[in-house]
């Protein structure tokens, strides 16, 4: 074997092994953008209710005496609405509730789904309260290289920092200073980019962070390090594959 065939065969391999350099990038910043970076305002919208949410329904009675008259009916819709499973809303946007059948929830603000509750179990209990609550709201959270999990938001008015707190800070080669965030609102995906690595932009700590929010947290792509441990299994390969063909040669 010459050395042109060598430079040709370690040519080969390189380009072979570019097919998976850096193949597990995720959401980074596209060459050509076809999207817009929104300006993050500040304000809190208000959270609707999706599709594969799954929600808390609590219902008791406001009258005080005059509940017993309804005292059977209000056992069996609130034995039923409270069995610690929660119920989820389909792909459909329904909820199926005992006594009460199939209601269209998606799109509705928690509020406006306890209004609505309220009037239809009226018929059947005395004054109703309906408490309503989203028990597996969740942020998806990537943070640094490789690092993917998803958080659940428990409290109300959950942070970005708080977000970042609770998946163990940036990661190593974060970018603490390239931090996307990925946003549902009115049927449009938002993208917000915040840089936290001075105090200047203390003020991005406190963004508020809403039920299937992305975070992304850019890294350092260390092209050196990636190229060496790319190229590293198939540059054994090609040693073996020498000193393998030097021995036979020698034959």
């Amino acid at each position: 074997m010459n050395s042109k065939q060598l430079i040709f065969g370690v040519l080969c391999i390189i380009s072979s092994s570019c097919g998976v350099y850096n193949s597990n990038k995720l959401l980074s910043a596209s060459k050509e953008p076809t999207y817009t970076i929104s300006t993050y305002d500040g304000q809190i919208s208000v959270e609707t209710i999706q599709s594969g949410d799954e929600l808390m329904i609590k219902i008791s009675s406001n009258s005080g005496e005059q509940a017993l008259l309804s005292i059977a009916a209000l056992n069996e819709l609130e034995n039923k609405t409270d069995q610690g499973g929660g119920f989820l809303v389909n792909k459909e946007g329904e909820i199926n509730l005992p006594l009460l059948g199939k209601i269209y929830v998606e799109g509705l603000r928690i509020e406006e789904l306890k209004s609505l509750l309220e009037e239809k179990t009226s018929k059947i209990i005395q004054s109703p309260f309906v408490d309503i609550s989203i028990v597996n709201k969740r942020v998806l959270l990537f943070n640094g290289k490789g690092s993917g999990q998803v958080i659940p938001l428990i409290n109300e008015g959950t942070t970005l920092m708080e977000v970042l707190a609770l998946g163990g800070g940036v990661k190593d080669y974060g970018k603490s200073n390239e931090i996307m965030l990925f946003r549902q609102e009115n049927g449009q995906r938002k993208i917000f980019e915040f840089d936290l690595s001075e105090m200047n932009q203390l003020k991005n700590t406190d963004v508020h962070i809403k039920n299937r929010d992305i975070i992304v947290i850019n890294h350092h792509p260390r092209n050196v390090q990636n190229t060496l441990r790319e190229f590293g299994p198939w540059l054994s390969i090609l040693t073996s594959g020498l000193a393998i063909f030097s021995i036979f040669s020698k034959l």
